[in-house]
């Protein structure tokens, strides 16, 4: 089946995957993901006429709900005095790392990467974006995304050789 920009069905199957780990970076289980990515999408499907760039604001309001929802669970769990434990950060996507043990080691690497860096890794690598589309997302300059990724990918590859991640 062809790929339909008017279906909804075909930008989850298309781009789901990639959104779902973008919310990983700020949620704590792949159901809180999931349900990030489903209130976005909606966000997102009521208002893409709107947009010059469907893709970018998809992204942005991904991004958007995810730090909504963190900052909002940041502070209830404050409040309620408990501690959310953090489960693995990739789940099943898109057959990033279907090895176990890689899986586990790249998601301990990614999470020693400043968020800066570690959400344009994200976005460009597993989202398939472009830096012109990741800046738009962010708000940041085009070369700005391309520096926060070249610097992501060389923390990435030291943390990955035991090496550590300067901040």
């Amino acid at each position: 089946m062809e790929y339909a920009p008017d279906r909804y069905e075909d930008w989850l199957a298309r781009h789901g995957g990639s959104l779902v780990l973008l919310a990983r970076q700020w949620v704590n289980c792949h159901g809180d993901a999931e349900d990030v990515v489903q209130d976005a999408f909606i966000r997102f499907w009521q208002n893409r006429d709107r947009v010059r760039r469907e893709v970018a604001y998809l992204y942005q309001c991904v991004r958007t709900t995810a730090m909504n929802f963190y900052r909002s669970t940041s502070r209830r769990a404050r409040h309620e005095g408990a501690a959310a434990k953090k489960e693995a950060m990739f789940g099943e996507v898109g057959g990033a790392a279907e090895d176990v043990e890689t899986r586990e080691m790249l998601e301990r690497s990614l999470e020693r990467l400043p968020g800066e860096q570690r959400e344009v890794v994200v976005m460009h690598v597993w989202g398939e974006l472009t830096f012109k589309e990741i800046g738009e997302a962010l708000e940041i300059p085009q070369r700005t995304a391309q520096s926060r990724y070249r610097y992501g990918v060389d923390a990435l590859q030291a943390v990955m050789e035991g090496g550590e991640v300067v901040r």
